[in-house]
């Protein structure tokens, strides 16, 4: 998983620890540095690249990659998270929580008390946030079944809109580099098709 400035490489290996998370700065050096063992691992960047957010088991560990690659174990220990999308706000961090069984909301939770809170706020089943290149709005999609749509926001959970229509299947939403787009795929039977729409709905187009 590349940092977002393109000069990091975090991976999984298989080392005596089993699954282990190493990174590479793409130096003259081939040896990469170990970080963290015993996963499986779930990881994900800081838009900054100085930070990642490891998720194993339980715990939530937060790794500053400027320092001494010392991961710092944080005070919210629940199997209920997952690291799909990072967003750091303060010292708070963007994450889904299972709230019922297959069921799951956006939180920010604080990584020094473990406070959370209810960014969505609807109760129904949101997921797969992906968070805007400026770190102000978040992509994340709502519903179950034959009918997921592709929804955005602000961070702090105003202007809400939906980018795609209440019926069908669509999701794998990406944020164009300057955040003004977000292509989307739209399932229809067998096929994927592939849109881009402006982060308002407008000009919803289709590319393949």
């Amino acid at each position: 998983l590349w940092s977002p400035d393109s000069q990091t490489v975090a991976f999984i290996a298989i080392t005596r620890q089993g699954l282990t998370l190493l990174l590479d700065d793409l130096s003259d050096d081939p040896s990469a540095d170990f970080v963290l063992g015993q996963g499986p691992l779930w990881i994900s960047w800081s838009h900054n690249s100085q930070y990642m957010l490891i998720h194993r088991g339980a715990s939530q560990f937060l790794l500053d990659t400027s320092g001494d690659l010392q991961p710092e174990l944080l005070d919210f220990q629940t199997a209920r998270y997952r690291v799909p999308a990072w967003k750091p706000r303060g010292d708070a961090v963007t994450v889904m929580r299972e709230t019922e069984p297959n069921r799951y909301s956006l939180y920010t939770v604080d990584v020094a008390g473990g406070d959370e809170q209810n960014i969505t706020g609807t109760g129904l089943h949101e997921f797969s946030p992906v968070v805007s290149p400026d770190g102000r709005m978040i992509a994340f999609l709502s519903g179950s079944g034959d009918s997921v749509a592709v929804e955005v926001m602000e961070l702090n959970g105003s202007l809400r809109q939906q980018l795609t229509s209440a019926t069908g299947v669509h999701g794998s939403q990406r944020w164009a580099p300057d955040g003004d787009r977000i292509a989307y795929v739209s399932q229809i039977g067998q096929n994927g098709l592939i849109y881009v729409a402006n982060v308002d709905g407008s000009q919803n187009m289709l590319l393949t």
